[in-house]
C-alpha cells in the first residue's frame, strides 16, 4: 500500500487550518478552515494557481468571514501551543481523501498545497468549494493549471 506524506507547506496548511478553527471558536476543522490555511500559508502551487486564475485570496477570506459565524466555544491558551486536537468534519475528510486521489493521479508520493486545493474544490459541497466556485474557480480550470505549472501534460 502506498503512503502519502504531506509536504512542509501541506503540513503548515493543516496547522494553520487548526489555528483558524480555534481563532473562530470552532470545535472542528472544516473545509473553510483548510482553505483559510491555504491562503494563510501564502505560497506554493495552490497560491500560484489562484493568482494565475485571477481568484483573489482577500475576497475568498471575506466570503468565508461572511458565511461562517464565530463559534460559542470558549478557547483558552495560546493557539499554536494549546495542544487541543480538533476533529475534521466529514466534508474536510472527504476533501483530504480527494487530495490523496489527486496526488495518486498525478503520480506524486506527496500531498502538497496543489493537491489540497484540488481536494477542496473537488469536494464540491463544502463552504470552501462554494466560495472558490463563487470566486470563479472551477475544478477543471484548477486541475489544468496545476498540471501546467507542474509541467504534466498527461491526461490521466
Amino acid at each position: 500500500m502506498q503512503r502519502y506524506n504531506f509536504t512542509e507547506r501541506g503540513r503548515k496548511v493543516l496547522a494553520l487550518a487548526r489555528d483558524e478553527a480555534l481563532r473562530r471558536n470552532h470545535e472542528y476543522i472544516g473545509t473553510e478552515h483548510l482553505l483559510l490555511g491555504l491562503i494563510g500559508e501564502g505560497d506554493g502551487i495552490a497560491m500560484t494557481v489562484l493568482q494565475n486564475l485571477h481568484v483573489d485570496p482577500g475576497e475568498i477570506q471575506q466570503s468565508i468571514d461572511k458565511a461562517v459565524a464565530p463559534g460559542k466555544a470558549p478557547v483558552t491558551g495560546d493557539l499554536p501551543t494549546d495542544g487541543r486536537e480538533l476533529p475534521y468534519t466529514t466534508r474536510a475528510k472527504h476533501a483530504l481523501e480527494i487530495a490523496t486521489t489527486e496526488a495518486r493521479t498525478l503520480k506524486h508520493m506527496y500531498i502538497g498545497t496543489e493537491h489540497l486545493l484540488l481536494g477542496l474544490i473537488g469536494e464540491g459541497q463544502g463552504i470552501a468549494a462554494q466560495v472558490l466556485k463563487h470566486g470563479g474557480l472551477t475544478d477543471q480550470a484548477a486541475r489544468a493549471e496545476v498540471r501546467r505549472l507542474l509541467g504534466d501534460a498527461s491526461d490521466s
